[in-house]
């Protein structure tokens, strides 16, 4: 709970702090570019880039992968209480509805703020964001790591609780499509590779899990070789199919160093200090119940009133402030109306389907 809530707080400061800082633009939320960034020259974001410009470590990168570690991890353990259908019927139902709503509250927003309109075809592409798309617009741009996680759900329920069998086949799998588009060149095999690679830091999640659960002796050395083949996989890749911008800092050493470093240090101040983590604040524990809504809507919704405080004249803070504020009352509202809700008939059909069993 305590790192899924730092990766909260670093993908909200990457989008509600770095990019109004910078960006002229913002994909599906500002319609066009801006005269200015949203709020420029505040100290919070030059903290940021002197960050980056030090470490090579980009904070949008890091949280995405502090998630995809995250839920292997959870991935991992729940597999020991769930059996595979079952497993199937939490993930469902704990996504869809609340991405549902959640996409009709973007669409909604952004159309008010700047008129932008989605198509059918976008909404539909959104609400399924399985495959790779090949027409339509994500209405939210985070919507791609969703795509990389439900993959990662499907061959969890493939595997079952055969953890070294997903691991061994999914890092083969990767190899055989990035070897086969090398030599073939086509489109689709990209796609796949591409969602596939990502999908190695949901395997550390894994790997991770399995040897805090079986106290391997060697675990830290089994989770540094498998850290360092995730960088080697995304340098070659940067190299091979010349897209290392668009990656921004993903096969950097740091950016995938640190997130896995940061688990692995709770884990042991955890065992080591189990009453430190009962004094934290509730709300370190309770934002887990807002993670999935305020993920998905936090930078539509963030930072059109961003936007539009921007263009009323509030200062900097002010404007970054209502930003946060009004992400936090949109993701409540739809965990207490469809999130909530939605975990009950997960609870409910998991709990029928062991009667009839």
């Amino acid at each position: 709970s305590v790192y899924r809530f730092l990766a909260l707080i670093i993908v909200l400061y990457y989008h509600l702090v770095i990019i109004p800082t910078y960006s002229l633009e913002v994909v599906m939320v500002t319609n066009g570019t801006l005269s200015e960034p949203i709020t420029p020259g505040n100290v919070l974001g030059l903290i940021g880039m002197y960050i980056y410009n030090t470490l090579h470590v980009d904070a949008g990168s890091l949280a995405v992968i502090m998630f995809f570690i995250a839920s292997g991890y959870l991935a991992s353990t729940m597999m020991d209480r769930y059996s595979r259908k079952e497993y199937l019927v939490n993930r469902v139902l704990s996504t869809f509805p609340t991405l549902w709503a959640s996409i009709i509250i973007i669409a909604v927003t952004v159309f008010i703020s700047q008129d932008i309109k989605f198509t059918l075809e976008d909404l539909l592409v959104s609400a399924f964001p399985i495959w790779p798309r090949n027409s339509g617009v994500f209405v939210s741009a985070v919507l791609w790591t969703l795509r990389i996680e439900l993959k990662f759900y499907l061959l969890v329920a493939i595997f079952g609780k055969n953890r070294k069998n997903l691991i061994f086949y999914g890092y083969a799998l990767i190899l055989f499509l990035s070897i086969a588009f090398y030599e073939f060149q086509v489109p689709w095999l990209y796609a796949q590779m591409y969602d596939l690679q990502f999908m190695t830091f949901a395997f550390l999640g894994v790997i991770i899990e399995c040897v805090q659960r079986e106290n391997h002796p060697d675990g830290v050395k089994y989770v540094s070789l498998s850290v360092l083949f995730n960088i080697l996989l995304f340098k070659i890749s940067a190299w091979i199919f010349q897209d290392g911008a668009s990656r921004m800092s993903y096969p950097n050493v740091a950016t995938q160093v640190l997130p896995v470093v940061l688990f692995l240090l709770l884990m042991k101040v955890e065992s080591r200090f189990p009453k430190l983590y009962q004094v934290l604040p509730k709300f370190v524990y309770s934002s887990g119940k807002l993670m999935l809504p305020l993920y998905l809507t936090h930078t539509a919704c963030g930072i059109s009133v961003m936007l539009q405080m921007s263009l009323r004249g509030s200062g900097p803070y002010l404007t970054l402030l209502c930003g946060v504020v009004a992400s936090f009352i949109v993701a409540g509202a739809i965990y207490l109306l469809i999130t909530k809700p939605s975990h009950i008939w997960m609870k409910k059909a998991i709990a029928a389907m062991r009667r009839s069993h």
